[in-house]
Parts: C-alpha cells; structure tokens; sequence
C-alpha cells in the first residue's frame, strides 16, 4: 500500500484550499507548469505553504491522501486542559520530553503530558489574559470597589456604591444629564433598573483602583 504523504495542518489547509479552487488535475498541472518555469511564480494567501512541498509530495496528497503531522506545545504557547471535572488554561513556560509545565487559571502548576494539552483560541487567550491582570489586582474581572474610580466613554467616574455583585453606582466631577448612574459590565443584571449603561470595555477602562489612590 503507498504510504500517505505527512503534512503540517498550514500544509494539508492549502491542499484543501487548492482542491476547492483548481480540483486536483487543474492544480497539479499548475503547480507542475509553475516549476518548470524559468523564474518560478509561487502561490500566495491560503495556497502559501504549497510553495514548500515537492511535486510528487503534491501528488500524493491530492490523490492519495495526506496525514497531518501533530503540533506539541512549545514555550510560551496558551493551551487548556480538561481535569476531568472541568477546563483549565495556562500558559507554558517548560518544555521537557513529552512534558509541558505552566501556570494554569486554576492557581496551580502542573506538569502534563504533550498530548493531554490542546491550544487556546485566540478569543479565549485574550479571555484569559484578562482574567489574570483582574486577579494581579485581587479581582474578579470587572469587580469594581468603592473609591476605584473609571472612564465610561471618556469621563471618569468614582464608584460610590456597589449595589450588588458586578453592578455599581457612579458620580462623577463633570457635567453629566444624570447626577449619578449605574453600571455594569453584564447585560443579565440590567433588567428593570434605571439609568444602567453597559461598561463596553473597548470603551471603558479602570483608571485607578481605591488602593493605588494618592488622594483618600
């Protein structure tokens, strides 16, 4: 029987990606037409990482097949782990064997074999990244104290009262329609309340918290 051709997953998506664009015959014949010529063009975007894989290694992934070669966390990669009774996420910092050891959101650090771990999304790496600058505070994300003082849509605000666990009254020094408001940064706990705005982060940052404050 012959043998699969092994590919990294950026190798093995532009293979699809040229399958779905050209079919097989079409994009082998291009790739072929493309090395003989005397200044070789190279594909671009999705179809990139062909440019690196040799005529009859094209071939055999597209008529044979391919198997995609496993990625190992290396240092530095955000990867989650499933205890058993939940997911926690870390990111590494050793590498040793087939071992991986970091931090994980759970407060521990543990050391777990390459093929127990997988990669973050990008959305839950920036989930996580800011879960761990809230708790170097001592923090919940978005848990706000009295005195911490915020700026919701470029005007600051000291929060005045905390109203229930991520719900907070604020007053601000400037001229605002209402004296004071309420905010919070989950739209569940703005039913039926008056004057709450929802915190937008990318709009909204802590300016100070209460206990880096010069002035109280």
């Amino acid at each position: 029987m012959t043998q699969k051709v092994v590919l990294t997953q950026e190798q093995a998506d532009a293979v699809e990606s040229a399958k779905k664009r050209y079919g097989k015959d079409q994009f082998l014949y291009e790739f072929s037409r493309m090395l003989h010529e005397i200044s070789p063009l190279q594909f671009t975007g999705s179809l990139g990482p062909i440019n690196d894989l040799a005529l009859h290694r094209v071939a055999k992934a597209l008529y044979i097949g391919y198997e995609v070669e496993p990625q190992y966390p290396k240092e530095g990669d955000w990867v989650k782990y499933d205890t058993g009774s939940t997911t926690i996420y870390g990111q590494i910092d050793t590498t040793a064997f087939d071992d991986v050891t970091g931090n994980f959101s759970d407060g521990t650090r543990q050391r777990v074999h390459k093929c127990a771990v997988n990669f973050m999304t990008n959305e839950e790496i920036t989930i996580e990244k800011e879960r761990r600058w809230w708790a170097k505070h001592g923090r919940d994300v978005w848990e706000l104290e009295l005195l911490d003082k915020v700026r919701l849509s470029n005007v600051e605000y000291e929060v005045i009262e905390v109203c229930q666990k991520g719900v907070y009254k604020v007053q601000t020094n400037e001229y605002v329609p209402f004296h004071s408001i309420y905010v919070t940064n989950d739209q569940s706990k703005i039913g039926g309340k008056d004057g709450i705005e929802l915190i937008e982060e990318n709009n909204s940052k802590v300016v100070c918290f209460r206990e880096d404050r010069k002035d109280v």
